[in-house]
């Protein structure tokens, strides 16, 4: 009886780390990074980078990071979205509009963007032009 509960357990295990690791939370399935990144500069001006890397995970999930060291004479935090620009961000993966672009008052620019893509192969690539926003 002992071994048929623990032969039960290390299947619920197995299967937990199975379904964890197809929801994104494991090794990304393809990484591209060094390439040309659009991000947006204190004036809202797309200035470009090459501080760049994205994933996508076996769930569909994209992430994209930009950063580039620039300036922010305002003194003040900066941010930028879709919501106040209506630009998208293409992640290199696919096209969304969940993305921030902060500006640090150090003029420190840092864009994020996160994606889904679609399985059926709709990622509305060419709604950006290029990768990061734009």
């Amino acid at each position: 009886m002992k071994k048929i509960a623990v032969a039960a357990a290390t299947v619920v295990a197995a299967m937990a780390v199975v379904v964890g690791s197809a929801g994104g939370s494991g090794s990304p399935l393809a990484v591209n990074s060094g390439f040309t990144c659009n991000v947006l500069n204190e004036d809202g001006a797309i200035v470009q980078t090459n501080n760049s890397i994205a994933y996508w995970y076996a769930s569909g999930s994209t992430y994209l990071r930009c950063e580039l060291a620039s300036t922010n004479s305002t003194g003040q935090v900066i941010q930028f979205n879709f919501e106040n620009t209506g630009l998208l961000c293409n992640t290199t993966f696919d096209v969304t509009d969940e993305w921030k672009n902060r500006i640090g008052r150090n003029g420190q620019i840092q864009l994020t963007c996160l994606g889904n893509v679609n399985p059926g192969g709709g990622n509305n690539r060419d709604s950006a032009s290029g990768a990061g926003v734009g």
